[in-house]
């Protein structure tokens, strides 16, 4: 009589064990940068949603609103999350997205001297303010904020109007 074995030998749990491997070798970079895409959506629907919040509440209360970095003097940076606020009194705190970067410019142009040469400007912002009629405030004529994860970037834009659009 012969004897029946439950269970598997070495060379199946072996080549099991191979295959396994072979398809996480495979599987694991596709994850890597799935990741990376998801944090960079999140950290811009984030930032997204703070600034239509802001511009909601400059519009239903009448008053200017600001959306400013979090920090102080030189450690004031968008990467440490932001604050919404009404006058002093802060509305909600942001708390910074992690594995995003996040920087903020505006942009003017003008015309220089005699010759009417139009030259532009980037310079770097730690606030903007929406005024109670959602547009926004003097002297923002517009913000571009940039969101980084990895090598990948998405850009937010607010135009004077106070209304966003990611590129």
């Amino acid at each position: 009589m012969f004897k029946k074995n439950n269970g598997f030998t070495l060379i199946e749990l072996l080549v099991t064990v191979t295959v396994l491997g072979i398809i996480l070798a495979i599987a694991v970079p596709s994850f890597d940068a799935m990741i990376r895409n998801y944090r960079l959506q999140s950290a811009t629907s984030q930032l997204v949603d703070s600034i239509n919040l802001a511009r909601n509440t400059a519009l239903s209360s009448n008053q200017v609103i600001t959306i400013e970095a979090s920090g102080t003097g030189t450690d004031q940076s968008w990467n440490n999350g932001w604050v919404i606020s009404r006058g002093t009194e802060e509305v909600r705190v942001f708390e910074e997205v992690a594995g995003a970067t996040v920087n903020a410019t505006t942009t003017t142009t003008s015309t220089s001297g005699t010759s009417g040469t139009p030259s532009t400007t980037t310079t770097n912002i730690t606030e903007i303010a929406f005024a109670g009629n959602g547009r926004l405030s003097a002297p923002n004529t517009g913000a571009a904020f940039t969101v980084t994860v990895g090598t990948e970037n998405r850009t937010v834009n607010v135009n004077l109007s106070g209304q966003t659009r990611v590129r």
